[in-house]
């Protein structure tokens, strides 16, 4: 979590804020393998689609 907050030049609070939100839209929680690789099955698959533009 350090790593990627100090990538996106926001703080740890503000990285843990932004997960929290997340898991409370999506209903899931990203602590569990299960929901993470549910999670990026699902992007992978709209960006095989063309839904979702990468990075």
């Amino acid at each position: 979590m350090h790593k990627t907050a100090r990538e996106m030049s926001i703080s740890i609070s503000g990285m843990r804020y932004r997960i929290l939100k997340i898991e409370e839209l999506l209903l899931i929680n990203l602590s569990n393998s299960n929901s993470r690789f549910e999670i990026q099955m699902a992007l992978q698959i709209y960006l095989l689609l063309g839904k979702i533009k990468p990075i």
